[in-house]
């Protein structure tokens, strides 16, 4: 992942220098060890749905074969790797729990902003619903289970009060007088940011990965802008994508995605 050496590795590097002229096999053990550590590390990122990039998978390896020839090397390259990996595991749970927080944050704002008198039953279900699987969540895969994961269940919460909030004020006649701009907001955007979120999904990424929202609404209310930006853009993912959508025949259309 292009980190710097953590200055465990450096410690070891200079305690190994320090054995220079002394037995070798004492130096080859402590680099088996090693080895050992970086792929149990490696396994436990398997176990738990964490992807480790293939250099740093490849660091392992080149230990393994250095054991003999160079055992100092071989000492340096597997604490490497395995810090690189426990880093790894570490931040992908920071990511996924930072995409829920947002989320059930979004949620709950999204709730408590709705006017008095929406049927919020499904929203505030769909939230404990997500708060419970957080609180079960192990894995990656767990957090990011596409149909019952607690980031799924904190934006359908989202996505539930607002659709739900937009039904009780067009109900009670609240909208009268809003501006156009406004009404597109309110009514359109869980369709757009589902469509946008659709759209990642056909491309093979996961909508959970990325922050999505409208950024601009044309002066009549006939375009909409909307942006997918990648909260830890991986080397195959956009950092950016842009949405134009079109109001056309009483449904919004997908002009393009840049």
């Amino acid at each position: 992942m292009g980190r710097k050496i953590a200055c465990v590795v450096i410690a070891v590097a200079l305690a190994a220098l320090a054995l220079v002229g002394c037995a070798n096999t004492g130096l080859e053990s402590d680099a088996q060890k090693q080895i050992a550590a970086a792929k149990a590390a490696l396994a436990d990122a398997n176990a738990n749905g964490v992807k480790v990039p293939a250099n740093e998978q490849k660091k392992i390896s080149d230990a393994e074969s250095k054991v003999s020839s160079s055992s100092l090397e071989a000492l340096v390259l597997a604490v490497e790797a395995k810090e690189d990996i426990n880093n790894d595991i570490n931040d992908a749970f920071n990511v996924a729990q930072g995409t829920y927080n947002a989320a059930a944050a979004a949620a709950q704002s999204a709730i408590n902003s709705a006017p008095a008198g929406t049927d919020l039953t499904q929203a505030e279900q769909s939230l404990q619903n997500a708060k419970t699987k957080q609180a079960q969540a192990k894995t990656i895969s767990d957090w990011y289970s596409p149909t019952d994961g607690p980031i799924y269940w904190a934006q359908l919460a989202a996505s539930q009060a607002t659709a739900a909030a937009v039904a009780a004020a067009t109900k009670q006649g609240t909208q009268q007088g809003v501006s156009a701009e406004q009404k597109v907001i309110e009514q359109a955007s869980a369709l757009i940011i589902n469509a946008m979120n659709n759209w990642l999904q056909s491309k093979g990424f996961n909508p959970a990965d990325f922050t999505v929202g409208i950024v601009k609404v044309s002066p009549d209310a006939s375009t909409v802008t909307g942006v997918a930006t990648a909260l830890n853009p991986a080397p195959s993912q956009p950092v950016k994508t842009t949405f134009v959508f079109q109001f056309e025949n009483g449904i919004w259309v997908l002009k393009s995605a840049t």
